[in-house]
């Protein structure tokens, strides 16, 4: 991705690696709502399978396709940077940040989940057919 000046080689390539797997996800998740095959879950469940079935997969094979064309091995790491263990008072702030910040904008966008009804008043599309 990176030459040695740290500058981007392919931007076309870059962008293709941040989309794919988003793309991937998404239609694991139609295909699985589609399917029927967890219609009595909630949809979080069956976003998180998609996840575990599309995203996942995804992202380890290219880290080990990079790490054996970089380095001639599948150690991962080794083209991560991971060199050190994180200390643990840094683990435990940074955790406790992040949960901190995903209540409050749970909290934050609370009032946008009462517009989301809104959506089945809108007229009969194709785009609305392919989803339902």
């Amino acid at each position: 991705m990176l030459n040695k000046n740290k500058e981007i080689k392919n931007i076309g390539k870059l962008i293709f690696l941040h989309l794919f797997p988003g793309i991937a996800l998404s239609i694991v998740y139609i295909f699985f709502w589609k399917l029927g095959l967890l219609a009595g879950y909630p949809k979080v469940v069956i976003a998180a399978l998609s996840a575990v079935f599309s995203t996942i997969p995804i992202e380890l094979g290219l880290l080990f396709y990079v790490a054996k064309k970089e380095d001639g091995s599948y150690n991962i790491f080794k083209i991560l940077g991971l060199k050190s263990k994180m200390n643990v008072t840094k683990l435990i702030v940074y955790s406790l940040s992040l949960f901190v910040a995903g209540a409050i904008l749970m909290t934050v966008l609370k009032p946008v989940e009462i517009l989301l009804p809104l959506v089945n008043l809108l007229p009969e599309t194709s785009w609305r057919q392919a989803l339902s």
